[in-house]
């Protein structure tokens, strides 16, 4: 077996916090003025090659030729703000970013021979999960825990301003650029031979998620929350055998799937 695998993981996560925050409030008895904003970038590439290149010639009983990419991509950013500080900086806003491109392709232009059994050409391109996630919320009351501390002779400093101001802003932005592409190619100069079977697969998975997620809940005298995800995802995949190529299989099948 001639292969090529690509496992990649590319992780990236922000979180601020405005208002109630509890390391700070336990610590100096305040809350975090606002405005809370958060950007997250995560950009990845991945690329499995294997090539048979003309002139070449791979003999074997049994001959399997693959590229593979196995792709885990996640990008979140969360700003919230508990608790308005400051009139007029209760404001909240999380941006995330992500660009990732992945590519598995198996090239054949030489000759290959499987003696006994089967050629495989195979190239597959999977992504596990490619999700990006943003949240921006703002809340100018404190409640639960945050509300039980400030209630508990935490002091002014965690009591949150009477008046949010004139305006909340929350804003959460989502924006995804994804390629993922699997080619399984035979080039017209190529010569094979399989005494039973030739499998010829290219397989592309994309499993995306874009969430964007905004809420203003202040009392401010305008309060706006909105959430856009932008995106643009590719999945394509092809098994090809170019115009020119020899391919002779005695026993059963010769198939080409993508």
């Amino acid at each position: 077996a001639i292969a090529s695998d690509v496992d990649n993981t590319m992780a990236s996560a922000v979180k601020v916090v405005s208002g109630f925050h509890p390391i700070i409030a336990a610590k100096f008895k305040r809350l975090v003025p606002g405005p809370a904003i958060g950007v997250a970038y995560g950009e990845a590439n991945s690329n499995a090659t294997t090539t048979i290149a003309a002139g070449a010639q791979i003999f074997g009983d049994s001959v399997s030729l693959s590229a593979s990419d196995t792709n885990d991509f996640n990008v979140v950013t969360k700003a919230k703000i508990k608790g308005i500080k400051v009139p007029n900086l209760g404001n909240a806003f999380a941006v995330a970013l992500s660009f990732v491109e992945s590519d598995a392709n198996v090239n054949v232009n030489g000759s290959v021979t499987a003696r006994e059994t089967d050629i495989t050409i195979d190239a597959s391109s999977i992504d596990l999960n490619n999700d990006v996630f943003t949240v921006a919320k703002i809340k100018r009351a404190l409640g639960g825990l945050a509300g039980k501390a400030a209630g508990a002779g935490g002091g002014a400093g965690l009591k949150p301003a009477s008046n949010a101001g004139a305006i909340g802003i929350a804003g959460a932005v989502s924006i995804v650029v994804s390629n993922n592409d699997a080619n399984a190619f035979v080039g017209g100069s190529a010569t094979l031979f399989a005494n039973r079977d030739l499998w010829l697969r290219a397989y592309a998975e994309d499993n995306f998620k874009a969430i964007s997620i905004a809420g203003a809940k202040l009392a401010s005298t305008v309060a706006i929350g909105g959430g856009i995800a932008v995106t643009d995802y590719t999945n394509t995949a092809d098994a090809e055998i170019g115009d020119g190529a020899t391919v002779t299989c005695t026993y059963t099948n010769a198939e080409v799937a993508a």
